[in-house]
């Protein structure tokens, strides 16, 4: 009697199990289907919001300010253009770039250096330039009380091809690798590169990415530097 009814329970259970399955397996395709359909038309993540860092313009001086960008004789960089405009006729599109508020301060007056500046990349839509590469130089560039910055303006750009430049600004350049820094630290006479250098160099050892070919290769140098 009990051996039938555990034959039962087990039964029951499988079937339920099996049941289980197979509603999970149909929710799974049916989100699955709903989301290609999504991506294939497109998926809003919210309203598109122009964000200014600066208000010491008005609506029409910053309409004005535009126009003289556009207008303004400039110098060509390759395709593009290059000139001045005022900061706060610069824009941010929160649609795609974080809210700018919450943008981490990267930059000091202490560490900004005009010789490392490189022009913020914007795009004129809808008669606005919006910062796509730079966002975070505009920011110091309010706070520090800077006026005007150089802009390279792209045209012709929809939403959608500006939120693919931002996503992809990074994929020219070449990083710096960690023993590079560091043979330059070295070279500008950086203390504790120098010190480590000096060390490593009574031990024999060789501060390098590339450990083939190297007799005695040092690549812990980030964690070296932290110690």
């Amino acid at each position: 009697m009990n051996t039938n009814a555990n034959k039962k329970t087990v039964s029951i259970n499988t079937a339920t199990r099996r049941t289980t399955a197979e509603t999970f397996e149909k929710r799974r395709n049916t989100r699955l289907k709903k989301a290609i359909a999504a991506a294939k038309k497109g998926i809003d993540v919210g309203p598109s919001k122009m964000v200014y860092l600066s208000d010491a313009l008005t609506t029409s001086e910053r309409a004005a300010a535009v126009k003289a960008a556009m207008t303004a004789s400039t110098f060509a960089y390759g395709p593009y253009k290059v000139t001045n405009v005022p900061v706060a006729a610069i824009a941010v599109e929160s649609k795609y770039q974080r809210d700018p508020k919450k943008w981490e301060q990267l930059l000091t007056r202490e560490t900004f250096d005009w010789a490392k500046f490189e022009a913020v990349v914007v795009s004129y839509r809808d008669g606005v330039l919006y910062a796509v590469d730079g966002g975070h130089r505009v920011k110091y560039a309010v706070d520090a009380g800077i006026e005007t910055l150089p802009v390279k303006i792209l045209e012709g750009k929809t939403l959608e091809q500006e939120a693919r430049q931002f996503a992809t600004q990074k994929d020219q350049v070449v990083t710096i690798k960690a023993a590079q820094r560091f043979k330059a630290d070295v070279v500008s006479k950086d203390r504790t590169a120098s010190i480590i250098y000096a060390l490593c160099d009574s031990f024999g050892l060789t501060v390098t990415n590339k450990v083939q070919g190297t007799k005695a290769p040092m690549k812990a140098i980030v964690s070296a530097k932290k110690s």
